[in-house]
């Protein structure tokens, strides 16, 4: 592994910094009420430097975006290695609980990620940080891929479905779910006398049973 040079570092720490900052005021007053100016202070840098880093407020919030992104990898890694004997079918909750884990435990974070996978997507972007944003999610969705062969290899998963359909499926169950937490939480609670882990619990049963082998 190549050992990087005092300028590298000095200029990771830079921009750490500044989305260190952005975060502070995106989380606080809100990404729609926070001005590039207003980060440069908090920063404590010239707007200019800020422009160096970051091409704009937008792609400033996907630096956190990303942030979130490692951490659900992180979350999930770690739920992988409380369950080293686990079936494939195991392993698939547990991603579905990392999600979880991540609204618990960074509710910013999950609120950012969540409105990212519900967002148009941009496929003609080529700057840095949204290229990082699509990798990072690709990483996921490949986590996904490989605990589904595994449960289709170790017999707990139905062999008569394919792969990448059942990939796609899961993710858009697990983002749903979590969707759903994020923006209806109160109303479920209030108007259907539903917590969150009675639902989350319930949808995790019927994913279950739609792909376990009989």
């Amino acid at each position: 592994m190549a050992v990087k040079s005092k300028r590298e570092k000095n200029k990771e720490l830079t921009e750490n910094e500044i989305i260190d900052a952005a975060e502070r005021l995106f989380f606080s007053k809100g990404y729609e009420n926070t001005t590039m100016t207003e980060v440069a202070k908090e920063a404590d840098f010239s707007k200019r430097t800020i422009y160096v880093y970051f091409d704009s407020k937008k792609q400033l919030y996907l630096a956190i975006v990303l942030r979130g992104f490692k951490k659900l990898i992180e979350l999930t890694n770690k739920g992988f290695k409380e369950i080293v004997s686990a079936t494939g079918l195991e392993k698939v909750e547990t991603m579905g609980r990392s999600f979880i884990e991540l609204y618990q435990r960074y509710p910013n974070y999950f609120e950012a990620v969540v409105n990212y996978e519900t967002q148009k997507e941009d496929l003609e972007a080529k700057d840095r940080v949204t290229i990082q944003c699509y990798e990072e999610g690709e990483k996921i969705f490949k986590l996904l891929l490989q605990v589904v062969k595994e449960g289709i290899k170790d017999g707990s998963i139905r062999s008569d479905i394919d792969v990448i359909d059942t990939a796609i499926a899961l993710w858009a169950n697990i983002v749903g779910i979590n969707t759903l937490i994020a923006k209806k939480k109160r109303y479920i609670e209030g108007y259907h006398n539903k917590n969150v882990k009675e639902i989350v619990t319930a949808n995790f049963d019927f994913i279950k049973r739609s792909i376990k082998k009989k």
